[in-house]
């Protein structure tokens, strides 16, 4: 397509051949066109100039030196040609006659000259004050004295070898002749000092030429064999890394490797681990943990919990009474009874799913750090997400609606008095997503696409109490789906009361709903069609509205700087089945901080 419209845009310009233009020519003036001269025509060089000057393809432009010179492609290294008139012409008499200097020359400035015409004594380095550019300028007595014998042969009758190739075929075949002349002259005899001059300076440039050869070949074995053995290096590295690696998240059990593994213990005792410990496991101290331990197992004691499902048992025949008894007196274990050993205590177990969530972590590396597998990790992280939800949501019940008023603070109250309302601004609603892997189902893909991020994405929906504690979270929602169906679906709204007021953004527009439940819904005003700017009055709401709104942003935020969220991968669709859990139990979880609103 661009093509074509370049094409198109040629003929538009009367970009034509010589052979049109010849034609148009004669036909504007009436002559006849001689068909003969077409082909005469074609072959005529096109005189028309380029824009800009004697610019060539490949960049730059050729040194004004004359046809005699190097020319050579100057970019911007070289020195362009000086603005005095006067000095500009000492340049150009360089390599021009007086009377034949190009008029292009000493009318445009940006020709340069290549810096093979100045020796190195003639260039000096000057420093801007203010900018402190350092550029390189010929200095103001000097012309460009270099000859140009100096750079290359000067140019002769004889055709220009091609680039790159050493010699012409001729030379190579009359070199070819004169070697197996002196190659039979040898055979009969002849010594190599009776050899003639010029057959020994063949002889000589040929015997040099073939040692430079070897030499090369040399190089090249040399180059290809130091290239081999660092491959086989690199190859070598790699493998020790991956056995390293595989033994890593392969061994089971803590002191296989000579790092001990992480664990509970190791939280409570290592001095760096509880210097920063709130970047790892969200608390601050130990003392935090414990308690935090305490209070799950006073819903549901931890030692209950089995981390790594039983093994089945062998389906052998139970020995007899003597026999069980001579077996344990000889100390075997007999596999049937046996139970199998956990991988992690109760409390290890807690470590590490607040370990995984709190960094991000992938349960690969953090079991490799814990010394379990990646199976056994698996089964901890789930087993835990469960039981820590089904504890929280016992421990944050549903509030009723008097309980909820007396913990409005006293700005929303005096916020409801400067808008002249009676009003209980009990709730604030808001809402993130995160990125999501692309699903491989064609549905599930459109549903995930969110039209803002430009994503595949999940949503959240977040309800905070206006005093600053997570309320509500519901579960995931693909990318697609609309603010107002979000809230519609998510139950939200079954958790209001009469007469308490909720606040959200501009994108919730839930007003209607809200009001069937007997409540106001506070949200800032929205620019109507073919407004460009808000009034007065309307900017004056948004900012006051803003300004105790604001809150639920420092909320959602506590949520996103986990490690689950925080980190660059996206989510992913194995686990989509954790991360709405895994939202709830962070939201509760960062209700035991300092208050957002004091």
């Amino acid at each position: 397509e661009g093509f074509l419209h370049r094409w198109s845009s040629a003929r538009l310009m009367g970009r034509r051949s010589p052979s049109q233009r010849k034609r148009d020519d004669c036909e504007s003036s009436g002559e006849d066109f001689d068909e003969d001269d077409e082909d005469d025509t074609e072959n005529e060089p096109d005189t028309r100039k380029r824009k800009g000057g004697a610019r060539r393809p490949g960049g730059g432009r050729r040194c004004p030196c004359g046809p005699t010179g190097c020319q050579r492609l100057v970019n911007e290294t070289g020195f362009r040609l000086p603005a005095n008139p006067e000095r500009r012409l000492a340049w150009l008499q360089c390599w021009y006659p007086p009377d034949s200097v190009p008029e292009k020359y000493l009318e445009k400035k940006q020709f340069r000259v290549h810096e093979c015409h100045f020796p190195a004594d003639a260039i000096e380095l000057k420093e801007f004050k203010k900018s402190g550019q350092v550029v390189r300028s010929v200095k103001k007595d000097r012309l460009p004295d270099v000859p140009f014998a100096q750079i290359r042969p000067a140019a002769t009758d004889q055709p220009r070898p091609a680039r790159g190739e050493r010699q012409t075929r001729e030379a190579a075949d009359a070199t070819r002749s004169e070697l197996d002349r002196i190659r039979e002259w040898v055979q009969h005899g002849v010594e190599t000092e009776d050899l003639p001059q010029g057959s020994m300076e063949v002889l000589t440039a040929a015997l040099a030429q073939g040692q430079q050869e070897r030499d090369k070949h040399l190089r090249t074995k040399e180059r290809l064999e130091r290239t081999e053995k660092r491959l086989s290096q690199i190859l070598s590295e790699r493998d020790e890394r991956e056995r390293a690696l595989r033994a890593e998240v392969r061994a089971p059990q803590a002191g296989v490797r000579g790092m001990n593994a992480l664990s509970y213990a190791r939280f409570c005792t290592d001095r760096w681990l509880k210097k920063s410990m709130s970047q790892w496991l969200f608390f601050d101290a130990v003392e935090q943990l414990n308690a935090y331990a305490l209070l799950l197992d006073g819903y549901y004691p931890l030692a209950d919990i089995t981390f790594v499902p039983r093994q089945r048992a062998k389906k052998t025949v139970p020995p007899a009474d003597g026999e069980r008894a001579e077996m344990r007196r000889a100390r075997v274990n007999y596999p049937q009874n046996r139970k199998p050993a956990l991988a992690l205590t109760p409390r290890d177990a807690l470590v590490f799913w607040l370990f995984v969530t709190r960094s991000g972590m992938t349960l690969s590396r953090a079991g490799a750090l814990f010394h379990i597998s990646r199976g056994t990790a698996a089964s901890c992280y789930v087993t835990m997400t469960e039981y820590q939800l089904q504890i929280l949501r016992r421990e944050f019940p549903r509030l009723s609606a008097q309980q909820i008023r007396d913990a409005i603070p006293d700005r929303f109250r005096k916020f409801a008095k400067q808008q002249g309302v009676k009003s209980d601004i009990g709730h604030i609603l808001d809402g993130f997503e995160k990125q999501f892997e692309c699903p491989r189902d064609d549905e599930v893909r459109a549903a995930c696409w969110s039209s803002y991020k430009h994503l595949y994405t999940v949503k959240f929906l977040l309800g905070m109490l206006s005093s600053g504690a997570h309320y509500f979270t519901s579960r995931g929602n693909p990318g697609s789906v609309t603010d107002p169906d979000q809230v519609e679906t998510s139950g939200f709204l079954d958790l209001l009361d009469e007469g308490i007021d909720t606040m959200v953004d501009k994108g919730f527009l839930v007003q209607e709903s809200i009001q069937k439940r007997g409540c106001i819904c506070w949200m800032p005003p929205k620019m109507r069609q073919n407004q460009k700017e808000a009034t007065a009055e309307e900017a004056d709401d948004t900012a006051s509205i803003a300004r105790i709104r604001i809150f639920v942003e420092h909320a959602v935020l506590r949520i996103k700087e986990w490690g689950w969220f925080s980190s660059r991968q996206s989510l992913s669709i194995q686990q989509a089945d954790l991360h709405s859990d895994v939202v709830f139990i962070i939201a509760m979880l960062s209700n035991w901080r300092a208050p957002l609103i004091a």
